[in-house]
């Protein structure tokens, strides 16, 4: 990598937020994790929200962007290309939760500075699409009600 300063604008506001610092203290695995954490705790305030039930990690995924009854829709799940849509999102934040945030919370994980760049990459697309279909604009106008009933 020629830069580490390149790659930081076009990555999601949330992962510049939770990882710049982190990442330039060279604490890799901690940004990445910083920003699954963020992403899930987001999708379980909102499936809270819609649902009365509260989910985490792998099922947390399963469940918020199932094709048969998703809390947050991609896309047409009366077709079947909208179908694959919601299956595939729903896999990847799945596998992103299972194969990276699982592993760094029960033991220690040392990315090199590329690799936590790709996973940087993966994290920030979650939030576009969360940002994309008003699921984080929704949890923070939560964290606002809940503020001003205190």
């Amino acid at each position: 990598m020629q830069k580490d300063e390149g790659f930081w604008e076009y990555l999601h506001p949330k992962v510049y937020e939770l990882a710049k610092q982190r990442f330039k203290n060279g604490e890799f695995a901690d940004a990445v994790l910083a920003c699954l954490r963020e992403a899930n705790h987001i999708i379980k305030k909102y499936t809270l929200s819609k649902t009365g039930n509260e989910y985490d990690g792998a099922v947390l995924m399963t469940r918020a962007f199932s094709v048969n009854n998703p809390v947050i829709q991609f896309a047409d799940i009366t077709t079947e290309t909208g179908r694959n849509i919601q299956q595939g999102y729903m896999k990847m934040f799945e596998g992103m939760i299972i194969g990276i945030r699982n592993p760094k919370s029960h033991e220690n994980m040392y990315p090199d500075k590329v690799k936590t760049v790709h996973f940087l990459y993966q994290a920030s697309f979650i939030f576009v699409k969360l940002d994309e279909f008003g699921v984080i604009e929704a949890v923070e106008n939560l964290k606002q009600k809940g503020n001003h009933n205190n």
